[in-house]
């Protein structure tokens, strides 16, 4: 999508490059984030885990419940 809006031109090369980097920064800082309190065996990663996969669950039912229905 990135490529048709903005072209193969060199700003455009140079634009989906430092996205690229950019999200790449931003996961590996996501994962120092999740790693972290599950290194020193603390509660908290227990608990966040535990907490993430019902929540998921959770907003993905009521995104079902309240989503527009399509024709088919």
């Amino acid at each position: 999508m990135a490529k048709e809006e903005v072209s193969q031109s060199p700003p455009g090369v140079t634009a989906m490059i430092a996205v690229l980097a950019i999200m790449i920064i931003l996961l590996a800082v996501l994962a120092l984030i999740v790693r972290q309190p599950r290194c020193g065996a603390s509660p908290w990663g227990l608990f966040t885990i535990a907490c993430t996969i019902p929540i998921a669950l959770l907003m993905g039912l009521v995104d079902e419940a309240l989503a527009p229905r399509k024709s088919r």
